[in-house]
């Protein structure tokens, strides 16, 4: 047997474009005993759509709602005393405390940026020693620190901890400096 049929109004019945007597059929047929396999789990459906449009309260049924009414307002009813609200007092400040906060959580957050910004743009500082200028470490020659503990020992109230020989020596021993670049 052909379910093409069947098959269309199903379609249009998901797409809700049926009309009440394509749903009739519909229903008419999953009341059938006999039908495809892939048309099975739909027969369910109908069913219950069914058994639903038949369902009805019982007379009583307001009667017996109104009852159980009654009976939790008994359980319930309790004398309660009346409920005071009081009203709190704010000032201007108190109003504005959030935008306080907010604005020094604003001007945290620009601080901190502005000193790691600082500190990675930041570069090298620069050393001059005789006529050369260089970055990075000083660089001092052997003449230059004579020249400057000669000065010092010349200035007179305070005296050098360390004679120029003793740099001197001390800078033979040091190994020269080299640029990297």
């Amino acid at each position: 047997m052909d379910y093409k049929y069947i098959e269309q109004l199903l379609d249009r019945y998901w797409e809700a474009e049926t009309t009440l007597e394509e749903e009739r059929v519909l229903k008419a047929f999953f009341a059938q005993s006999e039908m495809p396999e892939h048309l099975l789990p739909l027969r369910q459906l109908f069913e219950t759509q069914e058994t639903l449009a038949k369902a009805t309260l019982s007379d009583d049924f307001e009667a017996q709602i109104l009852q159980k009414v009654e009976a939790t307002k008994g359980i319930d009813a309790k004398p309660s005393a009346p409920i005071v609200v009081k009203a709190i007092r704010t000032t201007f400040a108190q109003r504005l405390r959030p935008f306080y906060n907010a604005a020094a959580t604003i001007a945290l957050f620009l601080l901190v940026g502005g000193a790691v910004q600082h500190s990675f743009n930041a570069t090298e500082p620069t050393f001059q020693v005789g006529s050369e200028t260089q970055q990075g470490t000083p660089v001092a020659d052997a003449d230059s620190i004579r020249e400057s503990l000669k000065t010092l020992r010349h200035v007179g109230s305070e005296a050098p901890t360390a004679t120029a020989g003793d740099s001197a020596k001390a800078l033979q021993k040091a190994k020269p400096f080299t640029p990297t670049e």
